[in-house]
């Protein structure tokens, strides 16, 4: 058995938060400054009226280092000082943030209220990055209303394109590689599968997301595995206040213009529309969030660049043309008037040059074709996003919440031929993804608190060319390949028959299973953290790039711009049928131990805080694949040109058929 495994080792100088949860910390002090301890520190979330508390130790300092991010209202009592309230305190994804309190003597019934400004740099981590918050992500003009999208307001992006049906970013971070960001939605990875393309596989719509926050070094060490940064995006959730939405998004053809080639424009439909829903189920205990969003897209296009052959050239009469002599590949010589004699020509080969449609744009019949058939084309992609959430509180030691999303994105490439399983560029990907994530925070003790996270993410991808499950091969008498399917066939001076991606791969399922858990105790000034994370990622692929075969006709037998009267022939150059069966589960432990804060005194009532950790990823080992064939043959064919056909050493018999 081939086994792989690597090790990684991580050192990073950031944050101690939960992976999309925030910190909040501070000192509660007298208006002498000196540090009160035992003080009852209770943080309010403004939406939900969940309530957080904390006490302060002997130095006076209070943490809070798993709270949601949302607006919060700060409260410190103490016996015979002033009730301190402040409110207006903001938490954004996976930050830290310190907010003292400073209590006057007096009555406990007394209040001093103070409105926290905004805070202009995050201080307490070394990590760099850009925050989104939800007023931009609601309103931002995203073309495709996908919150990954949002990466193009970092300054520290170049961004490429969406890409495929599921429309995922292409982009690079601080001058890394494309595709290799960490992606993290509710703290569980939403990245495609260990040895796969590192590249998001859930994007969920701009309507379910609370904040996007994108960070591009110096990041923590429990966000490790990341070769190009990390994203760290937050679903929303209920509020004590029922709220909901519906919204549509569209756009057509009604503005445009046709392009300079075409007769008519491209027809264009882009419609995004949904719904959104949240509330409370029980009053500062339970809350729920639902959103719906489908996209329906009619993508219009002028396809000008197509070459077909002209009809008599298909009968292998090619006496139209004066840019060269069709040569004989058998005598060396020159065919009679350059036309192919009928008892010459290969009848399975012109039963697949028959598919090709008649030039619909007039081009010099005296010389090879050129450009010579524009069509309009509509692609379209249907999806269907669903998100749904559920927050709950036992008490304040235990909290509990839930995430559900699914995704549906089933695409249709237009043909440009009549007979679309004989195209070049059609197709019906499919792609399904099923998310599930569980998260449990327990307080062991004030000081010692657990997070338990789990998530479950399984994906179907299926890609088939619409010549698969045809039967064409069959019907038309190729032999030696999947009769199901349709054959690739590339000719040299025209477009291709069949298409120019694979003939057909079934991803099913693409797995993933994380299991997380992080421990968090704080004593006097520093905090400390360790945890585990177990990733296991499954793969089952079948891939059958040319099952149905793939030929190559080259005009180098018959002289230059006769590519086709090779095909005529049957002088194949080389051809391939291929399929691979692969069974890819890599897993392993990822241990991570993180050490907290180390505070100490540069001068009066100012701390330095270093944060430091270390990570440890083994990745366990690769499964070899079930099965794998792969052929590079003539199929069907008498005859293996190889370097002959190169070197001009025809064998005696020249004509190699398809039978």
């Amino acid at each position: 058995m081939f086994k792989r495994s690597v090790s990684i080792f991580a050192v990073s100088l950031s944050f101690l938060t939960a992976q999309t949860q925030s910190r909040l910390d501070g000192v509660v002090s007298d208006s002498t400054g000196a540090v009160i301890a035992g003080a009852t520190v209770v943080a309010r979330n403004v939406a939900t009226g969940v309530i957080y508390t904390a006490k302060t130790n002997e130095t006076g300092i209070y943490t809070m280092p798993f709270l949601p991010p949302a607006e919060y209202e700060l409260t410190g009592e103490m016996a015979g000082f002033k009730k301190a309230v402040r409110s207006g305190v903001i938490l954004e994804t996976a930050s830290t943030q310190t907010v003292n309190l400073r209590m006057e003597v007096g009555d406990v019934n007394e209040t001093v209220a103070v409105t926290a400004a905004a805070q202009l740099l995050e201080a307490e981590t070394s990590s760099i990055g850009q925050f989104v918050e939800r007023a931009t992500v609601a309103n931002m003009p995203l073309q495709s209303r996908r919150s990954a999208s949002l990466v193009r307001l970092m300054g520290n992006v170049v961004y490429n394109q969406e890409n495929g049906p599921e429309q995922i970013p292409q982009f690079t971070m601080g001058g890394g590689r494309s595709m290799n960001q960490m992606w993290h939605l509710d703290g569980a990875v939403v990245q495609n599968m260990a040895l796969g393309v590192p590249q998001l596989s859930l994007n969920p719509p701009a309507e379910s997301l609370q904040e996007f926050r994108a960070e591009v070094s110096d990041y923590s060490a429990e966000f490790g595995r990341s070769g190009n940064g990390t994203i760290i995006m937050t679903t929303r959730s209920g509020t004590n206040e029922l709220h909901g939405a519906g919204y549509e998004f569209l756009r057509n053809d009604k503005l445009d213009s046709r392009t300079f080639f075409a007769a008519k424009k491209a027809p264009l439909r882009y419609n995004i529309f949904g719904a959104s829903v949240g509330g409370p189920v029980k009053r500062d205990k339970t809350f729920f969030f639902f959103n719906y969003e489908g996209t329906r897209r009619r993508d219009g296009s002028t396809i000008s660049d197509t070459i077909v052959p002209r009809p008599a050239e298909v009968n292998g009469d090619f006496s139209a043309r004066k840019d060269g002599a069709l040569i004989d590949p058998l005598t060396k010589q020159p065919f009679a008037g350059n036309i192919i004699p009928a008892s010459r020509i290969d009848p399975i080969a012109q039963a697949f040059a028959r598919l090709y449609p008649a030039p619909n744009v007039a081009s010099d019949p005296t010389r090879a074709p050129r450009p010579n058939y524009i069509v309009n084309v509509s692609d379209a992609l249907t999806q269907d996003f669903i998100t749904g959430r559920v927050d709950h509180s036992f008490r304040e030691k235990d909290r509990l919440f839930g995430r559900y999303s699914y995704v549906r994105a089933p695409q249709f490439t237009a043909p440009v031929y009549p007979d679309a399983f004989a195209d070049y560029r059609s197709g019906n990907p499919d792609n399904h993804n099923n998310n599930i994530l569980g998260s449990w925070l327990h307080s062991l003790t004030p000081s010692l608190i657990n997070e338990l996270r789990y998530s479950h993410d399984i994906r179907e991808h299926i890609d088939h060319a619409s010549g698969t499950g045809s039967g064409e091969n069959g019907k038309l008498g190729l032999k030696a390949v999947d009769s199901n399917a349709f054959a690739t066939i590339t000719v040299t001076g025209l477009s291709q028959l069949g298409t120019n991606g694979n003939q057909s791969r079934i991803q099913d399922p693409i797995q993933t299973e994380q299991l997380i858990d992080n421990l968090t105790w704080i004593k006097g000034k520093h905090s400390f953290k360790t945890g585990f994370e177990f990733r296991y990622s499954k793969n089952k692929d079948d891939f059958k790039a040319s099952f149905g075969g793939k030929f190559n006709f080259t005009d180098r037998a018959t002289g230059t711009g006769y590519g086709l009267a090779s095909f005529l022939l049957g002088a194949v150059n080389d051809a391939t049928s291929s399929f691979h069966r692969y069974h890819r589960s890599p897993h392993g432990l990822l241990w991570r131990i993180f050490s907290g804060r180390l505070e100490g005194e540069l001068q009066a009532h100012a701390e330095l805080g270093r944060p430091l950790g270390y990570g440890y990823t083994p990745l366990g080992s690769q499964e070899p694949p079930e099965r794998v064939r792969s052929q590079r043959h003539q199929p069907g064919l008498r005859h293996r040109w190889r370097g002959d056909i190169f070197r001009r050493e025809w064998p005696r018999q020249v004509r190699a058929q398809f039978r």
